[in-house]
């Protein structure tokens, strides 16, 4: 299927327009592949936007479920500059079907930007995808983009956007994401946590040498990393997880992910998991992906055997030093379950969740007016604690809006 063109009538004089293309068909998606992450490096990194995590996205995930592929790319003279990887999801509501457009990355991801663009040309790019969506306005019914940073210039510019053109626009405060800075070194996130918590891992790592030694264990190449996750796995399996349904193994499609995503990765030096061994025994391990000197810590599990020791944060503080020694000066802690994360965070990002809705059209308001009341209606209540929620699978939400 041939992708819509959509010229930006925003450009500088003198300046060639972009060109803003609606893509559906996986096999045009595909031809950018050799120069999307060059893109992305150019422009604002994220490990989530990167050819390797969207593609296994898509096919692990989106294409299973009937969703359809929405990638706008923005390119001038021909050459890309920047892209919106989106996708379409249809459901049914009150027997009706109701067409979500949202992110293309897996939920597997955290604080995902909707807009990769050139330094300093973060407007002009917004502008050409926000009339592309216009131009595509029958194709989806509202927009939903879930822990977007609240500094996310796409962002500010969706929600100025649905007010010029009479769309109403939700947004809500959801989890912040933590993240610790390594830029002095592993001793600027181990400061941070306090001298009592600096106290206690000291006592948790001697109390767990005095019944073995321990080691710590990183696995980062291609070939390693079908063993890596094994080891994960059976990890989980001795873990809290396995009976919450929680983490990397909690159903197949998504131990599938991990195993098409990893060696990708970490062909790329993008993706390392980190084990505490004890005696040759993992007891402890974590999936951390990266890009650039930003880490992101993917899950995290230990052996239930043993939690008096604090397995999981004797290992933390092993692999911030070696994630510092490796270059790496920011390390992402993602959103949710964040009562032992906020330990080690240095700092935290706010996130909100952003939901443009269309209200034309008989369908439309059969099927937004009553959440929209609902809404209202529960906003005169006191708030839950937004950085108290656990992770939840998106695709069965009906919370509308």
């Amino acid at each position: 299927m041939r992708g819509d063109e959509q010229r930006d009538p925003s450009g500088s004089a003198g300046a060639r327009p972009l060109e803003a293309r609606w893509i559906q068909d996986p096999e045009e998606w595909a031809r950018h592949r050799e120069v999307w992450d060059e893109v992305l490096e150019g422009a604002r990194p994220c490990v989530f936007q990167t050819w390797d995590f969207l593609e296994c996205s898509w096919r692990h995930f989106a294409r299973p479920r009937g969703h359809a592929l929405a990638v706008i790319t923005l390119s001038e003279g021909g050459r890309l500059v920047g892209f919106a990887p989106f996708q379409v999801s249809t459901r049914r509501q009150f027997g009706l079907p109701i067409r979500r457009l949202g992110v293309l990355a897996a939920w597997e991801a955290d604080r995902v930007p909707p807009l990769i663009a050139p330094a300093g040309r973060e407007a002009e790019c917004a502008s050409a995808v926000l009339s592309c969506l216009e131009t595509r306005a029958e194709g989806w019914d509202y927009i939903e983009l879930r822990e977007l940073s609240s500094a996310d210039p796409f962002g500010r510019g969706l929600d100025g956007w649905a007010t010029r053109t009479g769309r109403r626009c939700i947004q809500e405060p959801t989890s912040p994401s933590p993240y610790a800075l390594l830029d002095a070194g592993c001793e600027h996130g181990m400061k941070g946590l306090g001298p009592a918590t600096r106290k206690n891992l000291r006592r948790y790592r001697r109390k767990l040498e005095a019944i073995g030694p321990c080691t710590l264990e990183t696995l980062d190449t291609p070939d390693q990393m079908e063993r890596a996750l094994g080891l994960y796995l059976d990890l989980e399996s001795r873990s809290w997880k396995r009976e919450e349904a929680q983490g990397v193994g909690k159903n197949e499609v998504n131990r599938l992910f991990y195993r098409d995503l990893l060696p990708r990765l970490a062909s790329k030096g993008r993706a390392v998991v980190s084990l505490l061994t004890q005696g040759g025994r993992p007891i402890a391990g974590t999936i951390d992906l990266r890009l650039g000197d930003t880490a992101y810590g993917s899950h995290a599990t230990y052996d239930e055997a043993h939690a008096s020791f604090s397995p999981g944060n004797v290992l933390n503080g092993l692999s911030f030093e070696w994630h510092a020694a490796h270059g790496v000066r920011r390390y992402e802690l993602y959103a949710q379950f964040l009562g032992n994360k906020m330990r080690w965070a240095s700092a935290t990002w706010s996130n909100v969740t952003l939901r443009v809705f269309q209200t034309r059209g008989l369908r439309r308001v059969l099927l937004f007016t009553p959440g929209f009341v609902r809404a209202t209606l529960s906003r005169r209540k006191p708030n839950a604690d937004a950085g108290s929620g656990s992770a939840r699978d998106p695709e069965n939400d009906a919370d509308i809006p």
